[in-house]
């Protein structure tokens, strides 16, 4: 969960910086999934811990959810918001129903 703080704190920055919108969102996403991955490469470097590409997946979408409630009080950037939650719920599903397609290879 320290992801959907960082998602809004991130959003917050850009606005107050003057980028909005979309270009606002995009900013804060790769800027949380660049975080996400530079955190499980330092994780390497920790004995007993290594990098996993899920925790980055999973920080991600906490900072995603973290971005859109801070999107979601803004009534322009609702509806933007409200799209980009749909799509990646629909690209979510298509993964989950992939992978439950695969496991059945790898038993």
């Amino acid at each position: 969960m320290p992801y959907l703080v960082l998602g809004v704190l991130v959003m917050n920055a850009f606005r107050r910086s003057g980028v909005r919108g979309f270009k606002g969102f995009i900013f804060s996403l790769v800027f949380c999934i660049l975080y996400a991955i530079s955190d499980e490469v330092h994780q390497v470097f920790v004995p007993g811990r290594g990098a996993q590409v899920t925790d980055v997946l999973i920080d991600s979408v906490w900072a995603f959810v973290g971005i859109g409630m801070y999107g979601t009080g803004k009534e322009g950037d609702q509806v933007l918001f409200n799209k980009l939650y749909n799509y990646l719920i629909e690209e979510i599903a298509y993964c989950i129903k992939f992978t439950l397609s695969m496991h059945k290879y790898f038993k």
